[in-house]
């Protein structure tokens, strides 16, 4: 290897430091933000509560299109 496929090398190798730094700290952000938002500690935790929240949703779906065909009933 030459000097200059070295420099490029450690330049690149800088680089990727960099971006794995930033990359963490942006993980650290989110698991925060999971935390704060929505009292999930975990990403476990987070996909348990996603799903109890799509359980949720269906459900109100559910009902808001009982009582749209019960209001057309008496309409």
């Amino acid at each position: 290897m030459n000097e200059a496929n070295l420099l490029k090398l450690k330049r690149d190798i800088d680089a990727a430091k960099t971006k794995a730094s930033e990359l963490a700290g942006k993980k650290e952000y989110l698991m925060q933000e999971l935390v704060n938002k929505w009292g999930c500690k975990t990403i476990k935790r987070a996909k348990e509560k996603l799903a109890e929240m799509d359980i949720s949703i269906r459900e109100l779906e559910q009902k808001i299109c009982e009582g749209t065909e019960s209001l057309e009933e008496m309409l």
